[in-house]
This record gives C-alpha cells, structure tokens and sequence, in this order.
C-alpha cells in the first residue's frame, strides 16, 4: 500500500473518530426515558445539537389536577398515558428553540413548548410530549384561571374555538398561562379583542392595559397571550 493510500484511511479514521467523539450523547437515564415514551432519538438528537441542557421526566404542574372541573375528565386524560421529557434553558434559547424546531417536531406527532416561564429570573422550562393532540399540552399542564372559575376544560373549549376560526399553534402552556401563534390573523380586531378580554381580562387589566393596545400586540407579534393571576 503506498503512502498516499495510508494518508487517505488514516485521515478517514480520525474524521470518523472525531466526529463520534463530538457527537453529544443521551445518559443511561436520558435514554431510559426516551425509550420508555418512545420518543423520537433523531428528533432529540437534533434538539441535542443545540443544548446540554439534562433531560428529565416532565411532570406538568404540581397541582394540575386542581384546574380541572371535572375528576372524570383528569382521569381519562391520564389514563391515556401521555408523557415526555422537560429541561431547562434561558428564556432566549427557550423560544429560539421552538422557533427553530416546533414545526418538524409537529409533523412527528410531538410537540415542544415552554412550560415554565421565569421572565429571564431563572431558566425558562422547556417540555416535550408525544401527542397527536395539541390540547393535552393543557391537560398535561393543568393550565386554568380558577381565581375567575375558569378551569382547563374551559380553556381547551375556548381555545378550540378560537383555532377552529383562526389556527392556532401553542408554544407555551403552564399553570395559569397559554401562548399560540396565530395561523391567520382574526379580521375582526375589535370582536376578538373583546372575546380574549372577556374571558382573560388580566391580559389587559395586568398587561396591554386597553384593548387597542392589545389588538396592536396581536397585530405585531401574531400571538395570542392569556393569563390569570
């Protein structure tokens, strides 16, 4: 074998090695989750590309059982078994992530979306569940505004409504919050802007401030926001 045979595989073996050694890897126990929801590993490794951040099991709200109305409804959501993984990252990261990934994880049957939000006071949550359905990321969260009797059920029967008219895409979904993209901008400003008040007025009585301030906020950001203190 000549020289310049020996330079090529030699070259060829440390390019592969090299590759190998900087290729981040899952933990035993990143991998034991993964495989107990049956998780996407190229998804994840993708994802794995962009942070160190450790996996962990997702646990939604500690109290998520208390958004819901009805016992009977909680039950059958988590009998249907649904799960996934939760890690941390800043609050820029968090969104760029989702910007970045949240289509391609949609057409694989999950969804990634912010769980916790900090306001930059600590890392941001960041969550994945494997669900063909967009709304058990409230059911998982336990997302309500029980301080105005609103309870889980109620927000995925508004939000339902809302996306049926308009499209909704949701990165964010915690205790007392939701955040979507809108897929196309509500025509009627003025109708919607009173329907998001009505039924979360503290995204203006806390937030916006007036109702023209929030229809300029959805015009800008193209998102929909609710919260309840």
């Amino acid at each position: 074998m000549n020289a310049t045979k020996i330079f090529i595989l030699m070259l060829m073996f440390f390019s592969f090695f090299g590759c190998n050694q900087s290729k981040k890897q899952f933990s035993d126990d990143e991998t034991k989750l993964i495989e107990e929801y049956k998780l996407d590993t190229e998804l994840l490794m993708e994802l794995r590309s962009y942070t160190d951040s450790a996996f962990r099991k997702a646990s939604g709200s500690i109290d998520a059982e208390l958004g819901f109305k009805d016992s009977i409804s909680y039950s059958d959501f988590i009998n249907k078994k649904i799960g996934g993984i939760s890690f941390n990252a800043s609050e820029d990261m968090a969104f760029e992530l989702i910007q970045k990934l949240r289509k391609k994880f949609r057409e694989k049957g999950h969804f990634i979306y912010i769980s916790e939000m900090n306001s930059g006071y600590s890392p941001e949550e960041v969550t994945i569940l494997k669900t063909d359905d967009m709304f058990d990321l409230i059911r998982f969260e336990g997302t309500n505004g029980v301080n105005h009797d609103i309870f889980t059920e109620d927000i995925i029967e508004k939000l339902t409504e809302w996306h049926h008219a308009y499209g909704l895409d949701i990165v964010a979904s915690g205790f007392d919050v939701v955040q979507a993209y809108y897929e196309n901008t509500p025509t009627d400003l003025n109708k919607h802007s009173e329907d998001l008040y009505e039924f979360c007025p503290d995204i203006v009585d806390q937030g916006s401030g007036t109702l023209e301030e929030l229809q300029l906020s959805i015009t800008r950001t193209q998102q929909l926001y609710l919260w309840w203190d």
